[in-house]
Formats: C-alpha cells, structure tokens, sequence
C-alpha cells in the first residue's frame, strides 16, 4: 500500500506541476514555485528514500518506529497541503509578469539613497558579523554573553546580548545583492557576495548563503527579463547543493579545509558510507518530522495548539535583556513535543504547523492563508514592473519563504523578512526624501509662470 501511495504522491506532484508551467502566471518568480520544489525535496523524493533505501536514522534519534498507517497518513497531509496551496496562490497571483521594455535602470536619485544606507547600514551589519562570529567562529566567546540552548525546552536564547545585535549581520544579504542590481551584475561587483557567503562558511551556516543566492538569481532573471532559470543556473546548483550538504555533514569543514579557526563540532566519519547513505540527514528530513507530529498529536498529546504559537510574535520581539523573564519560545505551549519522543531542534515545517494548529483544518487554513497572501504579493509585484521597489521587496523576500517552509515557524521567517527588508523601504525612504528635497529647491528656483518641472523620468528611462 505505501507503494501505491508513494507512486500516487509523485504523480500528483507531477500534475499540479504540469498545470502550473501551462497557467499563464507560470514563472520561477511565483510562490508556486517555490512550494513546488520544497514539496518536491522533502514530501516526494525524502519519502522515497526512507521506503526503499532504508533512511531511518532521524526517526531513531527522535526514538520512533512509524507505523505504515501514520506513514499513509503523512503523505495525505503533504498532498492536502499542496492542493490547497497550489489552489490558493494561483488564484491570488492569477497575473503574468510583463517585463518592462527598458531594462534594470535606477535614476540617478535612487543610486544616491542605495550608497546612504549603505553607509547607514553596513558599520551595523558589520558589527553584528564580528559578534557574530565571536559566539559561533574561531573566538568562540567563552563568557557568560552568547547564545545557549536550554536543555528542557531545546529551544535557544541569547544572554547578556540580543539578537538586535547579532542577527545584524542579516543585513549583508540584500546588501550584497543589491550592490550586484545596482552595478548592473558587473564582474567586480560579486566581490562582496563572495565574501559574504566566504564568512558564512567559515561560520558554517549555509540558509543565509542560499537565501542571498536566491535574491540574486531573481534579480538578475529580472534584469534579463526571463521567466525561467537558463541551464547555467542549473550548473552552478550543483556546486552550491554540494557545499550545502558538505556543511550540513560537517560545519567545520570550511574551516578545516583552509586550516584557519578551532575545531567546534566532532563528527563521526563514517568510511564505508556512500553519498546516497549521508544524505539520510535532517537536511531535507521535514517528511520524517511530520510524520512524527502526526503519530503524537492529538492521539498521544489530546489536543491541538489552535494557532497559540502566533502568540510568540508578540513576545519576541522584546530583547531578553528587558525582559530577563521572557519565555523561551512560545509563551503558551499546549504541545510539547519532547514529552513524546525527542524532537529537540528538528523543525516541523509548514506543514506541520498546521497539523499542529488543528489537524487537517489547520492545514488547510495555514497552507491557504500563506498561499493566497503570497499570491496577492505576487500579484502586487507583477502589477508594476516599471517600478524598481516592488520589484526588489518581491525579489529580495521571495526566497526567504523557502526557510519559512521548512521551519514552519513564522517568528523566525518574520525575524529574517525583517533584516531582508530594511535596507529596501529604508532606501524608498531616502530615495523620496532626496526627491522631496530637490523638487522643493526646483520650486524656489523656478521662475515664476513657467511650467513645472516633470516628477519623474520619461517613460522607459527609469524606475520610480
């Protein structure tokens, strides 16, 4: 029967796959997209490997054996999950981009207003990548300031610092990407993106690397007004996935590899493993968290969350450090998953904070809120392709939803949107204050009855 289910799971990803290339709307811009190939990594190919090569150590460290019927069971909820996304943001993001004629311009205003936040911007982000690696580099910072894990709640918190600071370093994702629209993809100007994902790294922390790639990739199909990634993207994914699985195996192994920095992580080797058996990681394990959310709840917890973790958007913004008192993670916990096995840091998915929220219902309520906002996104950003802003807040967010799909914890998608977006609206607001400033000396300069000055560029010479 898991047979049979497995081959409907692919068949099914397939057709809403092969509805969405022929929907006019169709592009790797869209949220569909993106879904598509989280479902397609961890609810369609995972499940696969778990049947038929065996991949069971997740489910030995969370101490489970699922039976068949709760593994048919997951696979139900991925597909309910992606019917009702699929559904929802097509239907929202019905529109089709239409690339505008001019190419990647910015006015001479907007150019001013990037390099004033960057020089805002960049002393701070730099100096939450120097704290940065302080807690989790080479210095490893050995007091009583950092970040720790509590061992109860396998939830982390920082002390006697705040995330204000350290998660700062955030800022060098769009920044970086950015520069690279602004300088029009030039060779020279990949120099900071190198060196951003070299300090991530060494870090070895790799979803800031593959969001900024994200952001450049859309930017730069934008810039060259493609709806489709070229066969060279697809290339140079293979270097990328690589690295990616490389760091997962081992978060030392940049570091290990230039000799540079202490040792933080002792990892077994295994010499007679092959790469088809170190793939069986938490990496792109989501099917067998899901499936262990769906064994304990609400069969072993008796009861649902009812949305309660969204609570957590309101405590968390407030630094520890104000509040020495805050909890750790979600103020009201009326599922603790840990009291049914050891989940401890795996992450549940967007999926399973739906189940959570309240089984199938929950499911499609969150799939469908989530898919039908960002269709609305998408929706807003095809509607001006003229305009640079809505084209680099879509661009530079789009991507991020891919943490938030396999983590399904909107609190740590709302912390990354924060640091991703700011440079954007901060560069809107410079930008019109520029405008507002030169328009208002144009004004008082203009001789009097003479017509006024035009606002904003002719069309097809600039974004506004």
């Amino acid at each position: 029967m898991i047979e049979v289910a497995l081959f409907l799971q692919l068949m099914l990803c397939l057709a809403v796959a092969a509805f969405f290339v022929a929907h006019r709307s169709a592009s790797a811009f869209h949220p569909l997209f993106f879904y598509l190939v989280f479902h397609a990594l961890v609810f369609v190919i995972r499940p696969w490997l778990v049947h038929y090569a065996d991949f069971d150590s997740q489910w030995q460290y969370m101490r489970i054996q699922p039976t068949p019927e709760v593994f048919l069971l997951t696979l139900a909820v991925t597909s309910v999950a992606l019917l009702v996304f699929a559904g929802f943001s097509l239907s929202a993001g019905h529109a089709a981009i239409r690339f505008d004629n001019s190419g990647f311009y910015f006015t001479r205003t907007q150019r001013q207003a990037f390099y004033i936040v960057m020089v805002l911007l960049l002393p701070i982000a730099l100096y939450g990548a120097k704290r940065d690696a302080e807690i989790f580099g080479f210095l490893a910072a050995r007091g009583e300031s950092g970040m720790f894990l509590d061992p109860t709640s396998a939830q982390t918190y920082f002390q006697n610092t705040t995330g204000y600071v350290v998660k700062a370093h955030n800022l060098l994702i769009p920044l970086t990407a950015l520069f690279l629209a602004m300088n029009r993809f030039r060779w020279w100007a990949y120099v900071p993106l190198l060196a951003f994902c070299t300090y991530r790294m060494y870090l070895g922390s790799r979803w800031g690397i593959v969001v900024a790639l994200g952001i450049v990739m859309l930017l730069h199909l934008y810039w060259h007004r493609a709806r489709w990634m070229r066969v060279r993207y697809l290339v140079l994914a293979i270097p990328v996935f690589l690295i990616f699985h490389a760091m997962g195996q081992d978060r030392d192994y940049f570091r290990e590899a230039i000799g540079v920095g202490e040792t933080r992580y002792r990892v077994e080797a295994f010499e007679d493993e092959g790469f088809v058996e170190s793939l069986d990681a938490p990496d792109f394990a989501n099917f067998d968290f899901l499936a262990y959310i769906v064994r304990a709840v609400p069969d072993k917890s008796h009861t649902y969350t009812y949305f309660t973790q969204y609570l957590w958007l309101f405590t968390e913004p407030i630094p520890r450090m104000i509040w020495p008192d805050k909890p750790r993670g979600m103020p009201i916990k009326l599922v603790d998953l840990n009291d049914h096995g050891w989940f401890g840091t795996r992450t549940w998915s967007i999926v399973g904070d739906g189940w959570l929220s309240f089984g199938f219902i929950g499911v499609i309520i969150t799939l469908g809120t989530v898919g039908w906002s960002l269709g609305r996104l998408h929706g807003w950003f095809a509607s001006y392709p003229h305009r640079a802003f809505p084209v680099l807040v879509y661009c530079c967010f789009m991507p991020a939803t891919m943490l938030w799909f396999r983590d399904g914890n909107i609190v740590s998608a709302a912390k990354l949107a924060m640091w991703i977006l700011l440079p954007v609206f901060m560069w809107l607001a410079v930008s019109k204050g520029i405008e507002w400033l030169v328009r208002d000396r144009q004004e008082l300069q203009r001789v009097p009855g003479a017509p006024p000055r035009p606002r904003h560029p002719p069309p097809g010479r600039g974004y506004d």
